[in-house]
């Protein structure tokens, strides 16, 4: 399996943002599969979370809170 380039990760948040379906993003990056390119999105979200979790960028709780680690 060809490994992503930034490009194509780029041009994939950007269809994503524009409620693209899985399918449509499929069709829109050659040699990407529709089971791909959802795990892609998956991974892409998950590292976001994680960097925000981390950095504490993006989310108005605290650690005070009980919720602090859920990504609102």
């Amino acid at each position: 399996m060809a490994k992503w380039t930034p490009e194509e990760e780029e041009k994939l948040l950007e269809l994503y943002a524009r409620d693209y379906t899985y399918e449509e993003m499929a069709e829109a990056l050659p040699g990407r599969s529709v089971g791909t390119v959802r795990g892609k999105l998956r991974r892409l979200k998950r590292e976001n979370r994680e960097d925000t979790y981390i950095r504490g960028r993006g989310s108005a709780h605290t650690e005070k809170s009980p919720f602090y680690f859920l990504n609102f």
